[in-house]
């Protein structure tokens, strides 16, 4: 969960249940802000329950894009003006 938490690009979590054919999704990163970070990286393990209201659809893929394209505009920015 630690090189999660500090990874550059987004980390997400998918899951799909065969049965139903849906496949759902969770932002580890968004997720874990939301929790307490000493006790969440002081643990060896952590639960993820995923939302069943995260059905990954082809508008979570656009949005997932465009979180992704503006993390790596923030990272050439940083990189090109030596911040």
């Amino acid at each position: 969960m630690r090189s999660w938490l500090f990874e550059v690009s987004p980390v997400i979590l998918t899951v799909y249940d065969v049965k139903g054919n849906a496949a759902y999704w969770l932002d580890v990163q968004n997720h874990a802000r939301a929790l307490d970070p000493d006790e969440t990286l002081a643990r060896r393990t952590v639960t993820l329950r995923i939302p069943l209201a995260n059905v990954w659809t082809p508008a979570v893929v656009r949005q997932l894009r465009l979180l992704k394209n503006r993390l790596v505009s923030r990272q050439e920015r940083r990189y090109f003006d030596g911040d």
